[in-house]
């Protein structure tokens, strides 16, 4: 059975980071099962954290002044 399409489609996006941090990043998101760094993981990761700072924002600017 097929996979459903996604209601929101993809785009690409091509994204330049410091070698530093790079490293770093791999490390964090590699698996010793697989011995590379998982497919969709660097996705993952930054979904998550747009997503969070995106809720950020927004709670912020819907908040009332104090």
């Amino acid at each position: 059975m097929p996979r459903p399409a996604n209601i929101i489609r993809s785009t690409k996006l091509n994204l330049c980071l410091p070698e530093d941090i790079r490293a770093w990043l791999d490390i964090h998101l590699w698996s010793d099962a697989e011995l590379r760094v998982p497919l969709g993981s660097y996705q993952r990761l930054i979904l998550s954290l747009l997503r969070k700072y995106r809720d950020e924002i927004e709670g912020r600017k819907n908040d009332p002044p104090s």
